[in-house]
Order: C-alpha cells, then sequence, then structure tokens
C-alpha cells in the first residue's frame, strides 16, 4: 500500500463533492513561483480556501514552508476568513480532513 497515493484518493474523491482540487506537490522540481506552496488547494462547495501540507514519515516542513503557512495563519486571523490550512501526517487524517470538506464543515 502506498501512502502517498491513499492521501491522494482521499484528496482527489472530494471533486464528485463540488470540490475543485490542486495539487501542487510532483515528482517534478517546483519551480520558484509556487516554492513553498503547500501541497494541496481546495476550493470548497462552501466558498473557503483549505491548503493542505502533505508530511509523511520524518518528512519536515521547509524553512519556506513554514514562511507561506505563517502568511496563511495571519490571513486565517481575519474576520470572516474562510481560510484555513492543515498538515496530514497519514491516510487517517487524509480521510477525517476529506470528510469534514465533503461534510461541508469548512
Amino acid at each position: 500500500m502506498n501512502e502517498s497515493k491513499d492521501i491522494k484518493k482521499q484528496f482527489v474523491r472530494l471533486r464528485d463533492w463540488g470540490c475543485i482540487v490542486f495539487n501542487y506537490n510532483s515528482n517534478k522540481p517546483n519551480n520558484a513561483g509556487i516554492k513553498g506552496h503547500p501541497d494541496w488547494l481546495i476550493l470548497t462547495s462552501k466558498m473557503s480556501l483549505v491548503f493542505i501540507e502533505v508530511k509523511i514519515g520524518k518528512d519536515k516542513v521547509s524553512e519556506d514552508q513554514h514562511k507561506v503557512i505563517n502568511r496563511l495563519a495571519s490571513i486565517m486571523g481575519l474576520p470572516n476568513s474562510k481560510v484555513y490550512i492543515f498538515i496530514v501526517h497519514n491516510v487517517k487524517e487524509a480521510e477525517i480532513l476529506s470528510d469534514r470538506i465533503q461534510k461541508r464543515e469548512l
């Protein structure tokens, strides 16, 4: 079983529920335009932005990713903000988050 592929399935399935799903993580080197960007961006049917960074095993958040996450956290603190960011470590966490989005909790 490939944990990364199983996590991907959890987020891609949200397209069936009206979400727009972008995956910025690939085996290709990222260009400077998306350096530090979370792996996933989901535009929910509830008009929220959900950013997801996937870290499996010993993988750690990079300095560039910390900068982006901190900036997103600042935006999340604004009144009426519908911006969320999550760090997912395994398939179970991905499934729980995907279910929350499907249920329109986010």
